[in-house]
């Protein structure tokens, strides 16, 4: 164990040397498959995908393992048997795929599998680390329920036809394969791929990331009867009472608890975030904030989600930052010193507030575009050129944090549209027969059709009216997740009730087929989009 209580050095080791075991004994083992290649086996597509896993999964497991090793803690422990779980399942997935002909079923549970397990080893990972940035979760989640649908989907379709085709079970062998790139893309090599190097971004704090001003005003109220908005703060040492804003701004920042409490400015969250996935930056969190302060502020800026890869302290030297090509700041003095004090080619955001409305000192930097002024994030994204899909999800993001009760609007409309799937699902079952509709007790089908139809009706006049997103909230603590089940069956009984109602399987069918494939997959895939986003704002919003 190291002197930084680091341990399990031995674990990575071992883990390097079961993987090259692994791989290299499926290659004897299953060499009639692989040598030479029996193209027309559902088997040796099988254990394409299922090396293609194993070696990215193998790459990402020794960055994460590097970026965050284990430690000597429970937690440490318990992720590092969870990883050695993921490595036992490989094995499994490599014995499913060479007979995948017979455990088709076996095969895609696996990869549900792996996917489980990749979303308790990042949450653990979360908590041993404290840092949020260490596993993306809903990543893990909306491809892990994607493979979830799929062996749903699987075992539907076998509940209807004995023996599927060829063709579609090679389908089925390869869609966990084009899951696991996309999961892989989006998690790694979407930065991986960016054209150019990386630009050093720093981003001040007080003004730009957190909202400093209000609740000192706030705090102001309270200990001295002091009314002031944040507007009337016009200059950064606006005077008052033989003090001034500054002053009393670093005395409140002297508080662990009030340092705790302090919002970010709305955007910021869903910006930061948006400029590290992009891959074009790397994120410098610079503050002029006391040097006392820096642990509470780091523990600020992991605890609300902000992505940055260093945090400095520029207190002592100011912000002439070397090494760094742009910066966003507030205060106008700083962003001066970054662009007269450095080498050429620098560029300047300056964050609109109230008190850095005086630009006389910087117009000639303005007028050369050097600097230029954002009134939002919205807007410093669209500088930055991150692209108008970032700024219309940040604008939206920003709309929503308004409000403490404000939810998106395609939220609530598509628990609307669940309620009226759901809805249409009992209605059925009380036109069928109990055996065609067996999963309710018949006596509840109407009240229940009823009820659902109801919901509907009030989630999409909560969409547009505010009053009511407060109640509608507190409603779907409850009844989403019962909702969406609901929902969905409605989808997909009567999808393959269509198809085993058509006796000869033709054109016709294909066009069912398929049309109801892609609406249950568009749907399905909206609403953990939706939810996700849901839960997020939520989060950003506490």
């Amino acid at each position: 164990m190291g002197e930084d209580g680091r341990f399990l050095g031995w674990f990575v080791t071992l883990g390097e040397i079961l993987f090259a075991v692994v791989l290299g004994a499926s290659l004897i083992e299953f060499n009639e498959f692989l040598f030479p290649p029996v193209v027309s086996s559902l088997s040796f597509w099988a254990l394409i995908v299922v090396y293609v896993a194993v070696i990215t999964s193998w790459i990402g497991w020794h960055k994460s393992t590097s970026k965050y090793p284990y430690t000597d803690t429970i937690l440490g422990m318990t992720r590092a048997v969870v990883d050695g779980l993921i490595i036992v399942l490989y094995v499994a997935l490599l014995y499913f795929g060479s007979r995948v002909e017979a455990s088709l079923m076996e095969y895609l549970w696996a990869f549900f599998g792996v996917f489980l397990l990749y979303g308790i080893s990042g949450g653990l990972r979360q908590r041993e680390t404290h840092d949020p940035r260490a596993s993306q979760l809903p990543l893990i989640v909306i491809h892990g329920a994607a493979m979830l649908f799929l062996v749903g989907i699987y075992k539907i379709l076998l509940l209807q036809v004995s023996q599927l085709p060829t063709a579609a079970c090679g389908a089925f062998v390869l869609l966990p394969l084009l899951i696991m790139l996309s999961f892989r893309y989006f998690r790694e090599w979407r930065k991986q791929l960016a054209w150019s190097a990386p630009h050093v971004l720093a981003i001040d704090v007080d003004g730009v990331l957190v909202e400093q001003v209000i609740p000192v005003l706030q705090k102001l109220k309270r200990e001295m009867n002091i009314e002031l908005n944040k507007s009337d703060i016009t200059n950064w040492e606006y005077p008052f009472n033989k003090t001034n804003i500054k002053i009393e701004i670093e005395r409140a920042e002297r508080e662990e608890e009030f340092v705790r409490k302090m919002q970010p400015i709305g955007g910021a969250v869903e910006a930061s975030r948006a400029l590290s996935e992009s891959g074009r930056f790397d994120i410098v969190v610079a503050t002029s904030r006391e040097a006392c302060t820096d642990d509470w502020t780091c523990e600020w800026l992991n605890n609300h989600g902000i992505s940055y890869n260093k945090f400095i302290n520029t207190r002592s030297t100011g912000k002439s930052l070397s090494g760094v090509d742009i910066l966003i700041d507030d205060h106008i003095k700083n962003i001066e010193d970054f662009i007269r004090h450095g080498p050429p080619g620098r560029q300047a955001i300056l964050f609109a507030q109230p008190w850095n409305q005086d630009i006389n000192t910087i117009s000639d930097l303005l007028v050369s575009g050097k600097v230029k002024i954002a009134h939002s994030w919205q807007t410093v994204l669209a500088l930055l050129g991150c692209g108008s899909s970032e700024a219309k999800l940040i604008k939206k993001d920003i709309q929503k944090s308004e409000s403490q009760d404000e939810i998106s609007q395609d939220y609530f409309s598509l628990q609307a549209l669940s309620c009226f799937f759901a809805s249409f699902l009992f209605l059925r079952g009380s036109i069928l027969s109990p055996e065609g509709a067996s999963l309710f007790l018949q006596e509840l089908y109407i009240p229940s059709a009823v009820a659902f139809l109801v919901l509907s009706f009030f989630f999409i006049i909560a969409a547009f009216s505010t009053q009511l997103q407060r109640a509608a909230k507190h409603i779907l603590k409850v009844v989403a997740l019962p909702i969406s089940i609901a929902s969905m069956a409605s989808i997909i009984v009567t999808w393959v009730d269509g198809i085993a109602g058509m006796t000869a399987p033709g054109f016709w069918f294909e066009v069912f087929f398929w049309a109801g494939f892609v609406l249950i997959l568009i749907y399905g895939g909206y609403f953990i989009y939706s939810s996700w986003r849901y839960a997020r704002i939520s989060k950003t919003k506490r």
